[in-house]
């Protein structure tokens, strides 16, 4: 990750998710202020204390978030990852606090705007949210700001599923589990954030340095574990199927590696922080944390 200048001064929305609060800890560890907007000013453990760090209420209303946006140079906005129990109607809101945002830094001067979009498991198939998003991202992209995307094919919590089935003692994959991935720890991704910061590129799709397969991840669960990997094979035949009924009576929504089962894109190699570290250290609790 780069030094930033710390004449730069960030606002960031979204930091209720794992990656807002991972991004404001590394900006203030460079002591650079960071004004961060919330929707819950209470209990939000996410976020850091530091001298640096402002937090305020995330507001609605044009006239505050004109005062939110005095004295900033870059915007990051993570507000589509935040998603833990979310209804559609929240989603879009969100979606719709972007365009808000977008609307308020043009009339700033305002120079940088990166927004992080949600990866393939957490878009949500509402076609509602599908046009939300697409339509925040053509208003971005006729804004003439400075804007950077950036994609993932998962982090290393996107998968801790596999951690979940291999604890049970199996784990189900469509096909041969031969698609490749390389998903990226959260610490890294926030790092390539605020490489944004300072580079010129519209659209990063980011990755970690491992590209796997979706029998390595598997493997590499089960081997968290101690345990012998038993792996059973679904035929792809059988996925719309399956995928809609752990959708309709999975309440907790805790497999959603089962969307990953297909070609993905692979990011750019960042960082050095790798996938079986990160699930020998969550099979030390009893559950894994959920996404």
């Amino acid at each position: 990750m780069k030094d930033i200048n710390q004449n730069q001064k960030v606002l960031l929305t979204g930091a209720e998710c794992f990656l807002g609060g991972a991004i404001v800890r590394k900006l203030a560890a460079q002591n650079v202020p960071v004004k961060v907007l919330t929707r819950n000013l209470v209990g939000n453990h996410k976020i850091p204390k530091s001298n640096g760090i402002v937090v305020e209420k995330m507001s609605d209303q044009s006239n505050l978030l004109v005062k939110h946006l005095e004295g900033i140079n870059t915007v990051i906005s993570t507000l589509s990852l935040v998603r833990e129990k979310r209804r559609v109607f929240d989603i879009c809101s969100d979606y719709q606090a972007n365009i808000q945002l977008l609307q308020e830094m043009k009339k700033a001067g305002i120079r940088k705007f990166i927004y992080v979009e949600a990866p393939y498991s957490y878009l949500h198939k509402n076609q509602r949210i599908i046009e939300e998003k697409n339509y925040f991202l053509l208003k971005l992209k006729e804004s003439k700001i400075d804007y950077t995307i950036i994609s993932t094919n998962g982090t290393f919590c996107n998968f801790n599923s596999f951690l979940i089935m291999a604890n049970k003692g199996r784990i189900y994959l469509f096909g041969k589990g031969n698609e490749k991935f390389n998903p990226i720890d959260i610490k890294d991704l926030a790092g390539a954030c605020i490489d944004a910061i300072t580079i010129k590129h519209n659209h990063l799709c980011i990755g970690g340095p491992e590209i796997l397969t979706i029998k390595e991840i598997a493997n590499i669960a089960f081997d968290a574990y101690g345990k012998h990997p038993k792996i059973i094979h679904i035929p792809f035949c059988l996925k719309k199927i399956i995928l809609w009924v752990v959708h309709k009576f999975n309440t907790k929504n805790n497999l959603p590696c089962l969307n990953y089962m297909e070609n993905q894109v692979l990011g750019i190699k960042y960082g050095n922080l790798r996938l079986s570290s990160f699930f020998k250290e969550q099979a030390k609790v009893v559950s894994p944390f959920s996404t």
